[in-house]
């Protein structure tokens, strides 16, 4: 008989820029028994790397694989935070992020919540002064430059 592991704890991103998405986890309360846990995020357009106290480097293949996956070993007794980043992200897209822990076969019911990328800025931003009155103006702007 295999129990399910407890939820991991606390969940947030530390980091985020326009394609890069930084997330720390608390382990479970109580910690039970598990060995590693599992990250996800979608959609699947991420390049993850996950870290304890190592980062390694998985490539997510094939591009449009279902999602995308990152084992991150537990470290320690009692185990400390563990965190996860997902860079090559689109600029401004909304992701999905889950954290499980895993006890093989077992996995725990996911922690989850989405998270946006910061956007692109737009360029050449103006408010011509012939457009200005006392109750309305006109801005105008080029769209960002894809990077």
């Amino acid at each position: 008989m295999f129990l399910e592991p407890n939820t991991p704890g606390k969940f947030i991103v530390w980091f985020r820029n326009e394609t890069t998405l930084l997330v720390l986890w608390q382990p479970p309360y109580p910690p039970g028994f598990y060995t590693h846990y599992k990250v996800s995020i979608l959609p699947p357009d991420a390049c993850t790397t996950g870290s304890v106290l190592f980062v390694r480097q998985v490539s997510i293949l094939p591009p449009d694989a279902r999602d995308s996956e990152l084992y991150v070993e537990k470290e320690g007794e009692p185990p400390g935070p563990a965190q996860a980043a997902f860079k090559g992200l689109v600029p401004g897209r909304a992701y999905n992020i889950s954290v499980q822990t895993v006890s093989e076969p077992e996995i725990s019911a996911p922690t989850t919540a989405q998270y946006r990328t910061v956007p692109l800025r737009p360029r050449n931003v103006t408010a011509p002064p012939q457009y200005l009155s006392e109750t309305s103006f006109r801005v105008a702007w080029l769209p960002p430059l894809d990077e």
